[in-house]
């Protein structure tokens, strides 16, 4: 649903907020490259998400009456 949705931006976005309020304190660059991934994991799962929501969308509309052929000479 559409609040779902949105709810799921909101804390796709509060988790890579946290990781970049916590990026200035790192010592090493090995921490830093840790917390880059988890953002980078964090946007990834976001893309997998848009896509499986475009999927199940478009064969639903591809059912509709009014958008597939209709079965005649088309005139």
């Amino acid at each position: 649903t559409r609040p779902q949705a949105v709810l799921t931006v909101h804390l796709a976005t509060l988790m890579t907020g946290l990781g970049g309020v916590l990026l200035y304190r790192v010592d090493d660059w090995a921490s830093a490259c840790l917390l880059l991934a988890l953002i980078t994991c964090v946007l990834a799962l976001v893309a997998v998400l848009e896509t499986v929501g475009r999927r199940r969308a478009r064969p639903a509309a591809g059912t509709d009456a009014t958008s597939g052929s209709r079965g005649d000479d088309g005139g």
